[in-house]
């Protein structure tokens, strides 16, 4: 259980396509509860932690709309520092880069591709199951929620990893409906991998960074509520036996 208490500063504009934002947040966390038979590793970590730490956005936004583009580009970098008093303590820092690219004067056909990273570092303390990242669902496409990355090989629970890469190639293209529907297609594959808890233990499995590949195709719908995806993928390239996998998806929000 959480209890927050969050004060924010609103993103505001450097220049044009710059944009930027600074966070501070105090939260107090309750782990525990928990069901039988979980992990070790995540049963280790009950208590109560405050986490007390700041945050970090910069964008650099040179696409043609933030909602649904068609043509342009953007890179962005955050960082989150945990450790400005409390138990909690680490710092992230993440990269992502983004490009569109019209295939037709109408702009209806658009290749997008887009890449990110991370890395985690726990500042010579033991990171928690809940700070790090996970990998898989709306951001693997083909895999399970938190379906990628080091887990419990006896009880199979995902523990989250201080690294990871994704990258996605992503066609989108019209449907033979009627624009005012706001409904496209989509081909993509997403490559990724997420690896390391920071320590070792012979129990813990796919605790390197081999690569996984999902790929498949998918509808997205500009609905009144908000954008709504649909996609249909496949698990190409993963760890059997491990990894947990999903052919069928439901997005709410942007997903590229």
């Amino acid at each position: 259980h959480s209890f927050p208490t969050r004060r924010s500063s609103d993103l505001y504009e450097i220049s044009e396509p710059l944009r930027q934002n600074w966070t501070y947040t105090l939260r107090d966390d309750h782990v525990g509860d928990f069901r039988s038979g979980i992990s070790p590793f995540v049963a280790n970590q009950k208590g109560d932690w405050l986490y007390s730490g700041f945050g970090h956005g910069l964008i650099y936004d040179k696409r043609d709309s933030r909602i649904d583009p068609t043509a342009g580009y953007y890179a962005s970098l955050g960082n989150e520092f945990a450790g400005a008093g409390g138990r909690v303590k680490f710092l992230k820092n993440n990269i992502s880069v983004g490009h569109y690219l019209p295939v037709d004067d109408d702009h209806e056909w658009v290749l997008a591709t887009s890449a990110e990273t991370g890395l985690m570092s726990d500042l010579g303390k033991q990171s928690r199951v809940v700070d790090r990242y996970e990998l898989g669902g709306d951001s693997l496409r083909g895999f399970a929620d938190s379906g990628v990355g080091p887990r419990d090989g006896n009880t199979r629970d995902a523990l989250g990893g201080q690294y990871y890469y994704l990258a996605t190639v992503q066609l989108n293209f019209p449907l033979p409906l009627p624009n005012d529907f706001g409904v496209k297609g989509q081909l993509f594959t997403d490559v990724g991998s997420l690896w390391d808890t920071g320590f070792k233990n012979p129990a813990i499995v796919s605790n390197d960074s081999k690569v996984r590949v999902g790929s498949g195709v998918g509808v997205s719908w500009k609905s009144p509520l908000g954008p709504i995806g649909l996609s249909f993928s496949k698990a190409v390239k993963k760890i059997k036996g491990v990894d947990r996998t999903e052919t069928f998806r439901i997005n709410f929000g942007t997903q590229f």
